[in-house]
């Protein structure tokens, strides 16, 4: 997508493109045509589309900041903000954030070092804990 600045902050604010105004929502559409166009053109070319794209996407990003104005994720957990917009920049934010186990898988499967992990968890809880239906083997990656 060529308006960058603008599709993040869609992203960041959790918003759809088919919510926007007629207008931007206009300009997302025909940007997302450009686009097809602007992989076609030479270096020389490009540059000079880009410098147009790039002040499209200041105009548009400006608009949407008037329309749907950004909270900061700490004043949305400190007041304890709960309308829409909030509840999904929040949502937003917290889908942008690594999981853990992204950093521990490899390939779709966890590591070694994190099985043996896992294996000591499971290990020590059903020493203490009787817990039903609990499979007494360890963890493998599938």
């Amino acid at each position: 997508m060529l308006l960058t600045k603008s599709q993040n902050y869609l992203k960041k604010q959790a918003i759809k493109v088919s919510n926007l105004p007629v207008k931007i929502r206009d300009i997302f559409t025909s940007m997302e045509e450009f686009n097809q166009e602007y992989q076609a053109l030479g270096p020389d070319e490009r540059k000079q589309f880009a410098a147009f794209i790039g002040d499209t996407d200041k105009e548009v990003l400006a608009a949407m900041e008037k329309e749907y104005p950004q909270t900061d994720i700490q004043t949305i957990i400190k007041e304890r903000l709960t309308d829409d917009a909030s509840l999904k920049a929040l949502d937003a934010y917290l889908n942008s954030l690594k999981q853990t186990q992204d950093k521990y898988k490899k390939k779709g499967k966890y590591t070694a070092t994190r099985l043996k992990i896992h294996n000591r968890i499971i290990e020590h809880f059903t020493k203490f804990v009787p817990v039903p239906n609990m499979p007494t083997n360890k963890l493998k990656n599938h």
